[in-house]
Parts: C-alpha cells; structure tokens; sequence
C-alpha cells in the first residue's frame, strides 16, 4: 500500500499561509467533502494532508502499468454520495459504474442479484437448517424494508428545495415511528441475530464472521441491500476520483498541500486558535474540521488539558474495526479471459466454512486457508491495466498486532516483515487458485499491504478500515451515532470516527455536517449541547 509518484495530486510547493479561514486535517473522502462544502460557503479552506496524495482508505498506486485500489475496492452509496456530488457541481465530473458481487464457498455459488437469490444459495449449502436459513433471511428483509426510505434514490438527499425538507419530514417520521425497532436491530448484534434464528452451529459461526466481526443486524442488512443494488466504481479508479476532487478543490479557490502532517492543534481557553505542522510551521485559524482517525486527535494532536479527562479516556478505549492484508497482482490475463472465471467486479470465496478471527495475533497460520475478497477491477475499466493484462486484489482481514505487529516488535529487522509479507502472500494467491486456477503462473507484478501500511498512509491506528467497530455490542457510538462536535470550540470532526456505522458515506455526510457547523458557529453550540445529551442517554442505556 504505497503512495504512487504518478499521482496527479503532487501538491503546491512553497511555504504555508500564517493564516487561513480554516484547516481541514487530512485528504481523505471526508476532508475533501468537508472542504468543498466550506468553499461554497464563502471560506478558503486549506487542507494539510500527510501523506503524497489523497484519498485516505480510497487511495490507490500504480506500478508497471497497473493501477491498485490500495484500501477499498469500490463503494457503498447509500443516497448521500452522489446528492452531495450533485449539491457541489461535481456528480457530472465523474462516471460511475455498479460494481457486483458474488458468493462462492462450499455448497454456495451465487451472483448476488437478490437477496431471494442469496437465501437459495444458502438453503443448498445448510440442507439441516432449512427453518433457520428462511427465519433469518425474513429478519434480514425486515430490517432491509425498515430501512429503504432511509436510503438510496428513497433518502432525503436526493430531493431539492421544498421537496428535500418534505423528504426529510417523511423520515423524520419513519425513525419517529419504527425508532424502537430501529434502534434494536442497530444493538443486536450477528451473532444474537444467528442464535435467534438458527439451530445448525456451522450456520451460526459462519454469520456471526461474514463480513465485520459480529457487525450489528441492521448493518448486515444494509451490506446484503448494498450488494445487490448499491455498489459503484468510478472510472479512472478511486485514486482518480480523489484526484478529481482534489482538482475541483483548487478550482474553488481550496488549497491542498501534501506532505504536511499535523502534529498539534493549537487551543487557548476553550477554543481553537490554529494548527501546527510536524515542521513546526504555525497556522493561526479559528476553525479546524479534523478528519482522521479521532484516537490520535484526542490523544496526540490536543494538549490533554484542552479535554476533560472522561471524553479522552473514553476514545482511548474505544475499539476498532478490523484491518485488512491485500495482495496486489498485475497478471497476465485478459478482463476477456478472465470474466468467465469471475463473472463479477468482486467476489467472496469460503474456500471452507469455518471463517478465521481477526482479532486472533498469535496464529502463525492465519492466513492460510482464510476467506479472500477477490477483486478484479479492470473488469469495470480496463484502462487500469496494461492491454491485455488485469489487475486482482486479493483481501482478508487480519489485525495489525499480528505475530508482534508483523515482526515489528523488539529487535525484529524490515528483513523479517519483508519475508512474513512474502509468505502471506504466497498463502493467499494458492488459496485463490481455488477460484482462479494457475495464478500463480500468470503473475507479472505483486506488491503486498499489511494493517502496518494502512496505519502508515492513512493513519488510522491499526489499519482500521471503517472507524470504530461494527459490534454493536463494543462500539463507542452504540445508541449515539455521532461524534462530529467536541469539547473545544471550532473544532469539529469529520470521517467515519465522527458517524457511526462507519463507510464512505458517513464519511462524506458527517464532511456535510462539519462543515456546516465550521460555518455556523452558534449552529455548532447547539450540535454540541445536543451530541452530549445524546452521549448522556446511551450510557444510562
């Protein structure tokens, strides 16, 4: 997970402004929206961003001709990304197309296309449980029926003018009357969900892992909705799509620089007053919209005295999402020769039922035989690979304080990462000859990310993927949702820390809403007064 030299997001060179109307920390999908928002609302926004380019989990590298999704292989929309591309002039910059998946594991091979499709796959594959695999996919559209006005071309965000505020009156009133059920299938987690429903163990195991770790029912049936008709692919790649926001920025009159890490945010009684860089360069400003990972803002970039003792203890706790190993392959292989084989952008392969942990750090084996996201993008655009050839993207999840951070730890030398990267690698590519034989033997290319690249580029402490974990059970945000306000006046976050289940569309929607109240100071103390009662009545719960 390397940043690409071929980048077009090399950023402006020279010195920094002594001021700017506010800083926006980080150059992902949330400090590119938030920034883009602050500019139409009259601001000049300077966006300092650490890595070489942007994107954050969106970004991506190319290497010998093949371009790499380094994070995400494509995105959820959930009627919020592309209304606030609309919003912002800039839906018509890029293209888009839906990206499908498929489920392959033992007794199971489906093109997901329905979710009446993918409960006839798992009849075939659990012939013992016939009863529990209808109970639960009843409970799964029950939540999917809940929450469709909710989402989509049905969500708010698609309207304009008077018939947005009558969209988002109609669902204030569905959340009004089904909030109780809402709110249940929010708590329960997948492994509650299965022991409801399911009597056969193997089903139970292999619904509580699929996916994010125990991920709460409502959000399993949200990712189920999302595979069949929500998933998108921008063309050129999402390092692209990010460049293109990065240059519309400019456009705006935004400024974005790279390599320009934030080590501190400056406060004096209470409130902001600016940010300094690692180089030691000051910024006054008296507004800060942070988009990164919020342990390391309530633990490194804050004077502890800026924040009651609770609210930073509180996200030092706060557990994670899981993190991801890729293997990047350029192959010698046509998207001709290899549709048939795939039939989809992305496709889920169980070589065996039992899924492995991904909390587990002290097997050595993990990897081996594990379940792979299987992505294949020039499927969608083959641009992205040199004529005929392709590029694969094999993931699965593992955490990054596996075998001692990798080797990290102690005296271990970049010898030692470089082989255990070597030999994960090798693992995943001979469980993916089970769905794409001779892989091995048309590789041209291979590069290898760990959950310690993840944290290296995007800064998100151990490579988490989505924010705080999707377990309803553990996650900071149960029965709170957001985080977007703080203790400190002007600062605000954005990302998917910030709106709870994490994703690149609570990523963009709480960039909406920051900078919203970046622009609106008096708007931001009622945010704030409203997120703390909000906190008040989840612990009681």
């Amino acid at each position: 997970m390397s940043p690409s030299s071929e980048s077009s997001s090399a950023g402006p060179a020279g010195l920094l402004p002594e001021a700017a109307d506010v800083v926006v920390v980080g150059a992902g999908v949330a400090g590119l929206f938030a920034a883009h928002f602050l500019a139409r609302a009259g601001l000049r926004p300077l966006v300092l961003e650490q890595s070489y380019h942007a994107g954050g989990c969106l970004n991506g590298f190319t290497r010998k001709g093949f371009t790499f999704d380094a994070g995400d292989q494509s995105f959820e929309e959930l009627g919020i990304v592309f209304p606030l591309l609309a919003d912002l002039d800039l839906l018509d910059r890029f293209q888009f197309r839906r990206s499908n998946y498929r489920l392959v594991a033992p007794g199971m091979d489906a093109v997901i296309d329905s979710i009446d499709t993918l409960e006839r796959a798992f009849l075939g594959a659990f012939p013992r449980d016939p009863t529990g695999v209808r109970s639960l996919f009843r409970a799964l559209r029950e939540a999917e029926a809940l929450l469709i006005p909710l989402l989509g071309a049905s969500g708010p965000l698609y309207r304009s003018g008077a018939r947005r505020g009558a969209a988002l009156a109609r669902a204030g009133l569905h959340v009004a009357r089904h909030g109780g059920r809402l709110r249940e299938m929010m708590n329960t987690g997948a492994r509650e969900l299965a022991s409801a429903h399911i009597e056969d163990r193997e089903l139970r195991s292999f619904v509580s892992r699929i996916g994010y770790k125990n991920m709460s029912w409502a959000v399993l049936a949200g990712f189920l909705h999302c595979w069949v008709h929500d998933y998108w692919y921008p063309q050129g790649g999402l390092q692209a799509f990010c460049d293109g926001l990065v240059d519309a920025l400019r456009e705006r009159g935004g400024e974005v620089c790279f390599k320009t890490p934030v080590a501190r945010v400056l406060v004096a009684d209470g409130r902001v007053e600016g940010v300094e860089t690692a180089r030691g360069e000051r910024i006054a400003t008296r507004r800060v919209v942070a988009c990164g990972d919020m342990k390391r803002l309530y633990g490194d970039l804050l004077p502890p005295e800026a924040l009651p003792a609770a609210a930073r203890e509180e996200v030092a706790r706060g557990d994670l999402s899981e993190a991801l190993t890729s293997v990047y392959l350029g192959v010698d292989a046509s998207p001709e020769q290899l549709s048939p084989i795939l039939k989809t952008q992305h496709v889920f392969y169980f070589p065996e039922l039992r899924i492995h942990d991904p909390e587990e750090t002290a097997d050595a084996g993990l990897h081996r035989g594990a379940w792979l996201e299987v992505s294949c993008p020039t499927l969608a655009d083959p641009s992205l690979a040199p004529p005929g050839k392709s590029v694969i993207v094999l993931q699965t999840m593992a955490p990054a304080a596996w075998l001692g951070r990798w080797g990290r730890e102690g005296r271990a030398t970049k010898e030692v990462y470089r082989a255990m990267k070597d030999r994960v690698a090798e693992e995943m590519i001979a469980t993916a000859e089970g769905l794409v034989p001779d892989l091995s033997g048309k590789i041209l290319f291979r590069d290898v990310g760990t959950p310690l690249s993840a944290e290296r580029f995007t800064f998100n402490a151990a490579g988490a993927t989505g924010g705080w974990t999707f377990d309803p059970n553990r996650s900071l945000l149960r029965d709170r949702y957001t985080l977007i306000t703080t203790p400190i006046e002007g600062l605000q976050t954005a990302g998917h820390y910030a709106l709870w289940p994490g994703g690149v569309p609570s990523a963009a929607l709480s960039a909406r809403i920051a900078a919203l109240l970046a622009s609106r100071p008096a708007l931001a103390a009622v945010a704030r007064l409203a997120e703390r009662g909000a906190a008040r009545i989840a612990k009681r719960r």
